[in-house]
């Protein structure tokens, strides 16, 4: 009887393990359901983030282009590379630098563009030392966006080309002071176009041309054709800008200036009719006061009579 007994309390304590190590069991599961969930929710969100700023970078990589890489075709040591780039979005952009990598290629300084505004080309100026030859392969980095060019490193300096590849880095820098002339002589014929300047027979069409040539010329190494075209430039914009200051403002006709201020001279009649009514208004309302005064006057001596 006691052995039954015994069973019995042994079979209880087993059923009781059992049970305790079924919850420690759906316990655990249940905190690694949760962690699970949680870790997934975290990578869904992290991959939203980065699709996010994926698709925000390639926005902003819309937003600019790169035109031309000039030399390229340089010789072994110091040289400057000439980055014609423009604004293809909407918005200003401000503060262009180029950082270039490549086998064998040093970067010792940078001319960033300041502001380039939309539709707008200029250059970016970096200066490089080339300290192997052959084909080499340049990783371009603007802003977000990365471009890929490729330019001939000679293995020995030839100077007639050294020469002619330092006298077209000079007339780019040349173009980058033009073109802050150019912008300056643009925002002038704006203002004064605004002012109602006479300025119809004034155009700025052949110094944009000119400067458009200029800066196609410097990025082909057309030495000759940009030499003649920033003397073109510099000329008509010389020319338009002499005119401008002679401009005089248009001179309005009595019945121009009537129309102008119409507003003010009605607001002005307005007040003077206003006044003259007014005036006639307490001219007879005195008149009416005064009648009354009179015949309550004669009035009153009538029965004292």
């Amino acid at each position: 009887m006691e052995k039954g007994y015994l069973f019995i309390v042994l079979l209880l304590f087993a059923q009781i393990a059992l049970a305790e190590n079924a919850t420690e069991n759906q316990n655990n599961t249940n905190y690694f359901a949760d962690n699970t969930t949680q870790n997934i929710t975290g990578l869904v969100d992290n991959l939203s983030g980065e699709a996010k700023e994926n698709i925000t970078e390639k926005h902003e990589k819309e937003n600019l282009s790169l035109l031309e890489v000039f030399p390229k075709e340089l010789s072994i040591g110091k040289a400057q590379l000439n980055l014609l780039v423009r604004n293809t979005g909407n918005n200003e952009l401000k503060n262009l630098g180029a950082f270039i990598s490549g086998t064998g290629i040093l970067v010792s300084n940078i001319k960033p563009i300041d502001e380039l505004k939309p539709r707008e080309e200029k250059y970016i100026l970096v200066w490089i030392e080339a300290r192997e030859s052959g084909a080499i392969s340049l990783t371009i980095r603007i802003l977000d966006k990365i471009f890929y060019e490729e330019i001939i490193i000679q293995g020995q300096e030839n100077e007639k080309n050294k020469d002619s590849t330092a006298e077209i880095s000079k007339l780019v820098e040349e173009l980058a002071d033009y073109n802050k002339d150019y912008e300056a002589v643009e925002r002038d014929y704006e203002n004064k176009k605004r002012d109602s300047y006479i300025i119809e027979d004034i155009s700025l069409e052949d110094a944009k041309a000119y400067l458009r040539k200029a800066q196609a010329g410097a990025a082909i190494g057309d030495l000759e054709s940009t030499k003649a075209n920033i003397a073109l430039l510099k000329a008509e914009l010389e020319d338009v800008k002499n005119r401008l200051d002679r401009a005089v403002k248009e001179t309005k006709s009595l019945k121009d200036n009537v129309k102008e201020n119409a507003i003010w001279i009605s607001t002005i009649l307005g007040s003077i009719i206003t006044s003259f009514t007014a005036y006639e208004l307490l001219k007879r309302k005195k008149e009416a006061v005064a009648g009354m005064i009179k015949k309550e006057e004669r009035e009153t001596e009538e029965k004292k009579d």
